[in-house]
């Protein structure tokens, strides 16, 4: 997620110190550090920045995926590796975005990095991603936005591995005193309540009233 830099009015990609738009710990900055580290250790693999969050009530929307550009840029990737993929919101609709973009470039193997607690949940919402659309309206015209009807038995066809890795597990190597900055985020309450928010999204997910009974972090379609 990103914040608004107080001094500058300008976004920036939150700490784990930040909290999203939910009051959740944020987290993106370790992404884009952790994507960094593995495009030095996969010089021919594209870099893709995810989602532009719609506007709500006063706020303005948040170019998510132009920041983490930005970012990406900043720790050493250089511009011609980053792919824009704007048109995603939720981790959900980024899921989707990832199905389409792997049909239409034909990738093998793709490499999903998220934070270690958001990382159960993604993982289940790909697994499902074709069960949880009728669940909710927003998933549905998400569904349709992004012709999944067409390109997820392509994506099934194509079979490409999708691997989930945690910035957290990455961090380290880029630098041994991240290990102290994860030991020390763990022990707070923001992380404590995000983990908390991420299991019982999980146990939704389980019992199939993830997206009949939304919860406070639940984005809605742009055009509803």
């Amino acid at each position: 997620m990103i914040v608004k830099n107080p001094a500058t009015q300008e976004y920036k990609t939150g700490s784990y110190r930040d909290l999203d738009p939910h009051g959740l710990m944020s987290g993106g900055k370790a992404r884009s550090i952790a994507a960094a580290e593995l495009s030095q250790s996969f010089p021919g693999a594209k870099m893709v920045a995810l989602s532009t969050l719609p506007p709500k009530d006063a706020e303005p929307k948040k170019p998510l995926a132009e920041v983490t550009v930005q970012d990406l840029k900043h720790y050493g990737v250089e511009e011609e590796k980053i792919l824009l993929y704007e048109d995603s919101y939720s981790t959900l609709t980024e899921l989707m975005g990832l199905i389409s973009l792997a049909v239409k470039n034909s990738w093998k193997h793709v490499v999903v990095i998220t934070n270690e607690y958001h990382t159960p949940r993604a993982q289940l919402l790909l697994e499902k991603v074709s069960e949880i659309k009728d669940d909710n309206p927003s998933y549905q015209k998400a569904w349709e936005a992004t012709n999944m009807t067409e390109l997820f038995p392509k994506f099934k066809e194509l079979n490409t591995k999708v691997t989930f890795v945690s910035a957290e597990t990455v961090l380290p190597i880029r630098s041994r005193h991240y290990s102290k900055i994860i030991e020390e985020m763990k022990k707070t309450d923001a992380h404590k309540a995000r983990v908390k928010r991420e299991k019982e999204s999980i146990l939704h997910l389980h019992n199939g009233t993830y997206g009949k009974n939304p919860a406070a972090t639940f984005i809605p379609h742009p055009k509803e």
